[in-house]
């Protein structure tokens, strides 16, 4: 499979922690993951999401297909401002169905 990070600049290596199901007592993550290579993308912008909450993202991450990143887990840009919140997901495919890579908003 083709993938267009390389041709982009994308040379960051990021944390990705899965949003596990709800306990009742606290949100909880799974062990973080590295996942690279990623584009960084600053600049903010608002967005609505799912639940009608609107939110600032301030980053925008490009990252692989695989794997599969969902909106309530976190990220670590590993930029030392520690872990942001993953609000937004897109993830562009092929004409085969195919995930090209994700598009992550983070706040």
């Amino acid at each position: 499979m083709v993938t267009l990070l390389g041709f982009v600049g994308a040379t960051r290596t990021v944390l990705y922690e899965a949003s596990l199901p709800d306990t009742g007592t606290r949100s909880q993550w799974a062990a973080p993951v590295a996942v690279g290579p990623c584009r960084v993308e600053h600049g903010t912008r608002r967005i609505q999401t799912r639940t009608g909450a609107v939110v600032v993202i301030t980053a925008t991450v490009f990252m692989p297909g695989t794997p599969e990143i969902v909106p309530g887990g976190r990220l670590d840009l590993q930029d030392g401002h520690g872990l942001r919140i993953i609000h937004q997901v897109d993830a562009p495919v092929w004409l085969d169905g195919s995930r090209m890579h994700h598009e992550v908003g983070v706040a």
